[in-house]
């Protein structure tokens, strides 16, 4: 943030800005208010946190317009193409998983809490998003171990809920594994690409020789949180990598 509010300190600037993005505001309009908290700081000689406040009370305060719809059907349509990323994942592992010890895949009841536990995080982020997206952003440490606390429930009802469900051929599942995966993978860039940066980058109002608007270079926590394509390579990567594991515990 240096580049465009060098008067205003990096940590106040960056909590600003993302109180912003959660917000939906558009990345000119940013610009423009994190301009005028630095003109400020200029004159006046006084801090960010003497003279706003808590960024993100001040950031609220503005009521800036929102240029990004996040209401629950656009924040489904938004994370339809990841969730079908997970459900492939999980298929697919599965199924290659029953590939690999020479058998069929059987669907057990673990396997079906398994994707109620994920459509429900899938209903709990669309449903209560603002909620979610300020937790993650300011208590990442927190989500992380309620996340793990999850997975390992999860984990362990594999030990007891072994009804077997359905039988099939894991070379089936392994088909549609694949075509879920790669279809989310796919469906998640064309959207980016239609839709383009809704935000926008973060400009002045006026570059240094004031003239033209200048980017400003994130910070590391803004370019995680604003990165859309950021969930589809972790998704694809991750799955990659534990297909590598099984095959290696399986040989």
């Amino acid at each position: 943030m240096r580049g465009l509010a060098p008067h205003v300190d990096p940590v106040w600037a960056e909590e600003f800005v993302i109180e912003l993005r959660l917000l939906g505001v558009r990345g000119t309009r940013i610009g423009d208010a994190l301009s005028e908290v630095d003109s400020h700081c200029a004159e006046s000689e006084e801090c960010a946190p003497q003279a706003f406040g808590d960024p993100a009370e001040y950031a609220r305060s503005l009521q800036l317009p929102r240029h990004t719809d996040t209401s629950p059907r656009a924040l489904l349509r938004s994370v339809s193409p990841t969730a079908l990323q997970v459900l492939g994942m999980f298929i697919l592992i599965w199924g290659f998983t029953a590939w690999r010890q020479g058998g069929q895949l059987e669907i057990r009841s673990a396997h079906l809490v398994t994707v109620m536990v994920f459509l429900l995080g899938v209903w709990v982020l669309v449903r209560f998003a603002d909620q979610v997206l300020r937790l993650v952003t300011h208590h990442a440490v927190l989500v992380g171990i309620v996340w793990m606390a999850s997975s390992a429930a999860v984990a362990f009802s594999f030990r007891f809920l072994d009804d077997v469900i359905w039988r099939g051929a894991a070379k089936w599942s392994l088909a549609v594994g694949v075509a879920a995966l790669v279809g989310g993978v796919v469906w998640a860039i064309a959207r980016h690409r239609a839709r383009g940066s809704q935000d926008g980058p973060i400009t002045s109002p006026l570059g240094k020789t004031g003239a033209h608007p200048i980017d400003v270079a994130p910070g590391r926590l803004l370019r995680l949180v604003s990165s859309p394509l950021l969930g589809t390579a972790l998704i694809s990567l991750g799955t990659l990598f534990l297909l590598a594991v099984i095959w290696w515990l399986s040989r």
